[in-house]
């Protein structure tokens, strides 16, 4: 079993913070940006704004520490990581990362933020 973090991970988090920009006629083109200022201008919640934040990074951490160990194997890098692989503490850091990206996800499809 694999996940894509890119896909699964980072990819909607970015996605989240365009929806918030264009939401909050926010003018930031950074991922981080974008969400520390929805967080501020009240489009979310500063909390879930540094959750997102985190999660993001933390992603995005796995993701590059994942493809430098292909480099370093002498695979082609890849964004497919096994969480078996990881200890139990990463994957439940990993685990709560997706799960606050699910949430968010969520509170977009139950809120009026959206392009209409």
């Amino acid at each position: 079993d694999t996940v894509d973090l890119k896909t699964a991970g980072v990819v909607p988090i970015i996605d989240l913070g365009r929806l918030y920009a264009l939401s909050g006629a926010v003018s930031e083109i950074n991922t981080r940006e974008r969400l520390m200022a929805a967080g501020r201008d009240g489009v979310i919640s500063e909390t879930g704004a540094r959750d997102l934040i985190d999660a993001y990074d933390l992603i995005s951490e796995f993701r590059l520490r994942h493809q430098a160990a292909c480099i370093a194997q002498g695979r082609r890098p890849d964004n497919f990581l096994r969480p078996g692989e990881l200890s139990e503490l990463d994957r439940n850091h990993l685990r709560d990362a997706f799960l606050v990206v699910k949430t968010m996800q969520s509170a977009v499809g139950q809120s009026r933020i959206g392009i209409v």
